[in-house]
């Protein structure tokens, strides 16, 4: 996938939607996880599972596509103080 200065990070879950037809492979609606692949600031890849195989689009689809990033809390819990 290509999109400029995305802010996505290895394991982030994204859903795309779309004003046509996906690429093949692709579902709306459906939790993608982002993964490894030579990840940069402008591409990135996606897999059905944390970590999985990444998914290889046979068409570029059609109509206008976009992602939206799940809502990912990455906070250590705080400990509770009982004193």
């Amino acid at each position: 996938m290509t999109s400029t200065a995305h802010e996505l990070y290895v394991d982030d879950v994204v859903w795309f939607e779309t004003t046509g037809a996906l690429p093949t492979g692709l579902l709306v609606d459906t939790d993608y996880y982002v993964v490894n692949n030579g990840i940069t600031a402008n591409t990135f890849s996606v897999a059905e599972s944390r970590g999985g195989t990444p998914i290889n689009t046979t068409s570029a689809g059609s109509g206008t596509h976009t992602f939206q990033k799940q809502n990912v809390a990455r906070m250590n819990p705080l400990k509770e103080d009982n004193r």
